[in-house]
């Protein structure tokens, strides 16, 4: 049983004194900065063997101190995924809160979320909780969405209902061979769209890296050894000789590229990084099912 230490802070000297060694401990434990300010408060607690509840107001001081000396880094993010969207010919970042259980999803500007996500509903007259597709496009204003025509709010709706499923698939697979390295390379694609200076033809090659990743992971879990290469028509022929159900060789077109695109030798517009993007994703959820 570890002794517990006697509880003498009286000042915010001897509370910042103790956090810090707090942190200190943490740091030396490889715990990562996201997980300091509950793992840090339970340590406190523990350390003095108070036995707090989050409602303490000694709670609320330990939090704010890992919450101010942290920031952002100990947000956790809780969504499935993103990809790009285009609205009017602008590209704009959608993300997939997740969910568990049923939900209302919903695509209408007049039910417009003070937050974005996943809103629980308060009523018992309307027991299921309610997602607005238009709340999960970053940066999209509540005016904005109100000048959308109804064609434009169905293909973002479908986009959604697209993206659940395929993220869902893909990230249910774990501790396979390229997969993790994978969804690394969805993740850059989506981010070099974004960028201050979006880099257009590097999101292109993530996008090919990511279903060159999952197609080589199919192959390898049949016990064969992925070819090196970037064809991805050829490693989509060797897996399904393997047994994996025929990929569409038209999304596959939309995505292979050069690797003179990463350095801007050859252009790629918005539109042709947004289609490898969404080909990329969908050619990866379906080996996902597979794997």
């Amino acid at each position: 049983m570890s002794i517990k230490e006697t509880y003498n802070i009286e000042t915010e000297e001897d509370l910042n004194r103790v956090l810090n060694t707090i942190d200190q401990e943490m740091r030396a434990e490889n715990v990562p900065i996201f997980a300091r300010q509950i793992k840090g408060w339970l340590k406190f607690s523990s350390r003095f063997g108070l036995g707090l509840k989050m409602s303490d107001p000694l709670s609320q001081k330990v939090m704010d101190w890992f919450g101010h000396r942290y920031g952002d880094k100990i947000k956790v993010d809780f969504s499935e995924g993103e990809f790009a969207v285009s609205i009017r010919g602008d590209l704009y970042k959608m993300y997939f809160p997740f969910f568990a259980g049923t939900v209302q999803i919903i695509c209408d500007p007049r039910f417009w979320m003070s937050e974005p996500g996943v809103q629980i509903a308060k009523d018992e007259n309307d027991p299921l909780p309610v997602m607005n597709v238009l709340n999960c496009v970053e940066e999209l204003t509540e005016n904005y969405a109100l000048a959308l025509s109804l064609d434009e709010q169905h293909e973002l709706f479908t986009l959604v209902q697209f993206g659940c499923s395929a993220f869902q698939t893909i990230n249910h697979i774990k501790g396979v061979a390229f997969v993790e390295e994978a969804k690394g390379d969805i993740g850059a694609s989506v981010a070099h769209l974004f960028d201050d200076r979006p880099q257009y033809g590097l999101s292109k090659w993530s996008s090919l890296q990511a279903t060159e990743k999952f197609i080589k992971a199919y192959i390898a879990q049949k016990g064969v050894t992925p070819p090196f290469s970037h064809d991805l028509q050829r490693l989509a022929t060797l897996a399904e000789s393997h047994g994996l159900p025929a990929l569409s060789p038209a999304e596959l077109s939309k995505i292979q590229c050069p690797a003179d695109v990463r350095y801007g030798r050859i252009p790629v517009t918005p539109q042709e990084a947004l289609e490898a993007q969404h080909a990329a994703i969908k050619i990866c959820a379906e080996v996902a099912r597979n794997l």
